[in-house]
């Protein structure tokens, strides 16, 4: 009786335990999940923000964009913080042992997911300087935002959506087909 006892006491703690163990690892990962979504969250507003000031304001084009200014400062801000939750990647082949010098976190390859924020910020920097074309650079910066959002969605998006209807094939009308008294 007493090995009985023994024994259900030691499944008893195994059991709490686990689900110490199991309940920690689930908070830990939607806290990340949860941390990079607002990262991402973040990263989408500050490239739509650029793309949108370089297409509205064409005249300020190799002049200095306080505007501008921010949002770059802001990008560059994203990308440190990036670094947070998408480590680099060793070099392979002749970048083998690429940035062994540096600090860890800048150790390796930049992650393709950085690499969309770096070009933009790139672009922010060289409109203010008036290199490039406007087109050149704005098509960069829609392509570079296009390929952020989309790495990101496959990152933080949801697989899964509540409602079916939500996930149906829009119309893809203009907006003239939805105005009244045409």
């Amino acid at each position: 009786m007493a090995d009985l006892l023994t024994l259900g006491n030691v499944s008893t703690i195994l059991a709490i335990l686990a689900t110490l163990i199991g309940f920690w690892k689930i908070r830990r990962d939607e806290l990340r999940h949860s941390d990079v979504h607002a990262w991402t969250v973040a990263g989408i507003a500050a490239l739509q923000r650029t793309l949108l000031r370089m297409s509205n304001a064409p005249e300020t084009h190799g002049a200095r964009d306080p505007a501008l200014d921010q949002l770059a400062q802001d990008i560059s801000v994203l990308i440190e913080q990036g670094r947070l939750y998408f480590r680099n990647a060793p070099g392979r082949g002749r970048l083998r042992g690429f940035g062994a010098k540096k600090a860890p976190a800048y150790r390796g390859m930049r992650p393709v997911v950085l690499d969309d924020l770096v070009r933009v910020y790139e672009a922010a920097v060289a409109w203010q300087a008036g290199g490039h074309t406007p087109e050149a650079l704005i098509g960069a910066v829609e392509h570079s935002r296009a390929s952020f959002v989309s790495l990101m969605q496959a990152e933080v998006g949801r697989s899964r959506t509540r409602a079916r209807k939500s996930v149906t094939m829009g119309e893809g009308s203009p907006l003239e087909n939805h105005l009244h008294g045409r």
